[in-house]
């Protein structure tokens, strides 16, 4: 007799469930394979597709909380970290078979409440338990509406676009005081952009409809204003429009239609039909007479850079701003050029820009314009490793434009400068102006206390990290790591007068020395700089060994002062795994996230070495811990560039005890 089990049973009355909890109109797909997701929600409006959708896990239980109210359900920590790279919003949907009913969650959500160390916990362990509130049900669509709206822009994620994009264009021309002759005609100004659209090939991806549109800009003759409302989104947004209602009718067209193609352009970028926006905004600067008349107009123009160096063609956008400056739009023409180091350049782009930017300064004869153009090429410079040049522009930008000196940014970026060229003091003063100007930009406490640490300050060094964690300020990984090293140093050897040449000579010496006497060489060395990274290698080697109880301290300060030396940073790693405690594990991970960001192939590659060593030749098991591993290192970048962890700050419990080195 053929048996049926209750998972199964379970199983297709929770689909059915969670199918009857959306209005008919809306789409439920079944994925298949799953790979751990069962459905997928499209939404539908008017039997019109709509750009919002989400993926579903479903699951479903027989033991019901005591609540009626709630519901707890375990789940998988790889699933969940899985889940939350989806660029589709999720939802976590549990089935009560008692009480006939569906609880949810959305992943996103979950993830956003979590404190940094928690997302971090998820990589170690299997499952976590999470809580459900919210109940699915039928009359509760349109919430579930309105909550996927606002996963979609508070994440950052953005729904998929699943045909062209409809436009809908009115006149409003209700003005009472405005001659109804002087007002726009509608079928004229739709000819006009029809053409417009189909001489760009553009009118597969945008259709301009007289209903049932995705959005509809409305021109308002009475105020002279543009409004553009966006159904799915529930956005209206006015924009004042400098048109002269006295004018002649064919200028009004003019006029209008060129704000038009601005606005269909922007609406095509968001929409994300990137390659078709480009295209439209690459005609508007070689063929629109009106921005050769007054470019001025062109107000979107920031947006449009942004897009351009998101599609990846900040190359074309350089020589559409080339152009531009050709014409004599010089603004218009710097803030499209911003497209290249917002997209990221290569040495070739990173020369253009800088010679475009060049080309600015030669022709620029309003003063505050000219000091700007010096500022944007201070910062390609400076941002490209050039800072003895950006030096020299920086203080041109000051020249030209007086203003630059109560700019707190300038004191600070002109610091990092002189930090890069080792003008360590005349950095503290400049950063210390920064700090005292009320600069927010840059961590400019956490640079402080950088500057102090390498004028061999260990103590001043720790103080100022303090006070700039007490102001409520994160660290970055790196800083993370300085604050433990200075705490660490302070501890060990004291403040100290650093002799950089004499401590290398001597380290250097060391290391032809006998091995019996290598030791106490090194740490002569590291009394004349304890920054020495040469020395810390085989001092940290040397020491673990002697001092088997802080071997952790030994090798993560080695690794901290040897950031390309990809074996001792390893062994950083590898020791940190050793310790417990909410402060070694912050350690661990700020040291994990700044291996990966400066040399992630050559980490993969140690990794697997090792692991190879480890696995006796296994290479699937080495693979599998050498890819865990990794993904962790990803992580813990992502975690520390985003937001430093909430750690309390105890993490100096690493520190070993003063051993009489101390001066």
């Amino acid at each position: 007799m053929l048996h049926r089990p209750r998972e199964h049973v379970l199983e297709e009355e929770s689909r059915r469930a969670f199918d009857s909890a959306f209005p008919s109109e809306w789409v439920v797909r079944p994925q298949s394979p799953d790979y751990g997701l069962d459905a997928e929600v499209q939404i539908f409006k008017n039997q019109t597709a709509t750009h919002l959708r989400f993926l579903a896990q479903l699951k479903s239980t027989d033991s019901s909380s005591k609540s009626d109210n709630s519901i707890k359900y375990r789940f998988s920590c790889r699933h969940l970290l899985y889940y939350i790279d989806s660029t589709t919003p999720v939802m976590l949907a549990v089935y009560d078979a008692k009480r006939k009913i569906f609880f949810y969650k959305w992943v996103q959500s979950f993830f956003s409440e979590l404190t940094e160390l928690e997302k971090l916990s998820l990589h170690s362990q299997e499952t976590i338990t999470l809580h459900f509130e919210e109940k699915l049900t039928s009359e509760r669509h349109q919430q579930i509406e309105r909550e996927l709206r606002h996963l979609y822009f508070a994440t950052g994620l953005r729904p998929v676009t699943l045909g062209p994009l409809r436009i809908e264009l009115n006149i409003n021309t209700s003005s009472q005081t405005a001659p109804s002759t002087q007002a726009p005609n509608k079928e004229t100004l739709n000819r006009e952009l029809h053409q417009w659209l189909s001489r760009t090939k553009s009118n597969q991806s945008i259709i301009l409809v007289q209903h049932e549109a995705d959005v509809t800009i409305e021109f308002q003759l009475e105020n002279n204003k543009l409004a553009l409302n966006h159904h799915g989104l529930n956005q209206h947004i006015e924009l004042p429009l400098p048109l002269d209602i006295n004018t002649s009718f064919e200028k009004n067209i003019e006029d209008l239609a060129f704000f038009y193609k601005v606005l269909i352009s922007f609406l095509a970028s968001i929409a994300g039909f990137s390659g078709t926006a480009c295209s439209l905004v690459s005609d508007l600067i070689t063929h629109e007479r009106k921005l050769q008349s007054s470019p001025g107009l062109y107000f979107l123009q920031p947006a449009f850079a942004s897009l351009f160096a998101r599609s990846g063609h900040a190359s074309d956008a350089l020589d559409l701003a080339e152009l531009l400056l050709s014409n004599g739009h010089a603004d218009a023409a710097t803030i499209l050029a911003t497209a290249a180091p917002i997209q990221g350049m290569n040495f070739v782009q990173a020369q253009r820009y800088r010679r475009f930017l060049k080309s600015v300064v030669d022709i620029e004869t309003f003063p505050a314009r000219k000091a700007a153009a010096h500022y944007n090429l201070a910062n390609s410079l400076r941002n490209t490793g050039h800072h003895r040049e950006a030096i020299a522009h920086y203080i041109q930008a000051a020249k030209f434009d007086e203003g630059y000196f109560s700019r707190s940014y300038w004191w600070g970026e002109f610091a990092g400068c002189l930090y890069m060229t080792k003008r360590r003091r005349l950095a503290l003063f400049y950063y210390n102006a920064a700090k005292s100007m009320g600069e927010t930009r840059i961590p400019v406490g956490a640079l402080i206390a950088d500057v102090l640490l390498h004028l061999g300050k260990f103590k001043e060094a720790v103080e100022a990290f303090d006070e700039h964690i007490a102001d409520g300020n994160s660290l970055s990984a790196e800083f993370t790591l300085k604050n433990w090293l200075a705490a660490f140093l302070s501890s060990k050897f004291g403040n100290t007068r650093r002799r950089i040449n004499t401590a290398l000579r001597s380290a250097q010496k060391a290391y032809s020395l006998p091995m019996e006497t290598q030791l106490s060489a090194l740490e002569e060395a590291l009394r004349l700089d304890p920054l020495c990274d040469f020395a810390w290698h085989n001092y940290a080697h040397f020491k673990s060994k002697e001092d088997p109880d802080n071997t952790p301290a030994y090798w993560l300060a080695a690794a901290i002062l040897s950031p390309w030396n990809i074996e001792t940073q390893v062994n950083g790693f590898a020791s940190l795994q050793a310790e417990k405690g909410k402060g070694a594990l912050v350690l661990e991970s700020a040291l994990l996230a700044e291996i990966h960001r400066i040399n992630a192939p050559a980490l993969r590659e140690e990794l697997r070495k090792r692991a190879l060593d480890r696995s006796g030749g296994d290479v699937q098991e080495a693979e599998r811990n050498v890819q865990s591993t990794m993904e962790l290192a990803r992580l813990s970048e992502k975690m520390f560039a985003t937001q430093s962890p909430d750690a309390p700050f105890n993490w100096r419990l690493l520190s070993p005890p003063t051993d009489g080195n101390k001066q």
